[in-house]
């Protein structure tokens, strides 16, 4: 293998074992608040955001600012009593919409976004010798990771739109 081919290797592998932690993270072990941190922090004010639009009128009743919890959900390290709530919301969402874990697998190859954006395909794997077969249609889950600092982070699952733009 030579120098270039290398790198790509290492920098897909370092990508893919990301992606692989926050999922099984989520959907295996049902605990987002440790890879919260690990998504890109536009995708988690979004995610954040659209549970408030969903929880308005409960969230109104029961006296909470919404622009607030938004605010404080996003956030890194949040400590928010809602948190509970939301984490079960989209812990539940994940496991509804991804594979088996036990299935799953990533294309070897990333597409660039745009600079700093990569795009992953998570996949279920279960197939014959996990070689896909001409003409077989097969389900795909996009990943968008996101270069920040000299870090990757989630900034999308589900679509491979970049949710900033």
């Amino acid at each position: 293998m030579d120098a270039a081919e290398r790198t790509r290797f290492l920098d897909h592998a370092a990508l893919a074992s990301l992606a692989f932690d926050v999922l099984t993270s989520v959907c295996v072990d049902g605990d987002l608040r440790t890879v919260w941190p690990l998504f890109d922090p536009d995708f988690r004010t979004a995610l954040a955001g659209q549970w408030v639009r969903d929880n308005a009128r409960d969230l109104r009743a029961d006296g909470w600012d919404g622009d607030a919890v938004a605010a404080a959900l996003a956030d890194a390290e949040p400590d928010h009593p809602l948190w509970v709530h939301f984490e079960r919301v989209h812990v539940r969402g994940f496991r509804t919409v991804l594979p088996d874990p036990r299935t799953w697998g990533i294309g070897e190859a990333t597409r660039m976004v745009a600079p700093g954006l990569e795009l992953l395909y998570l996949h279920s794997s279960a197939v014959d010798a996990d070689v896909w077969q001409p003409g077989e249609q097969r389900w795909v889950y996009p990943i968008v990771m996101h270069l920040i600092d000299g870090e990757w982070r989630v900034r999308n699952l589900g679509s491979d739109q970049d949710p900033g733009s």
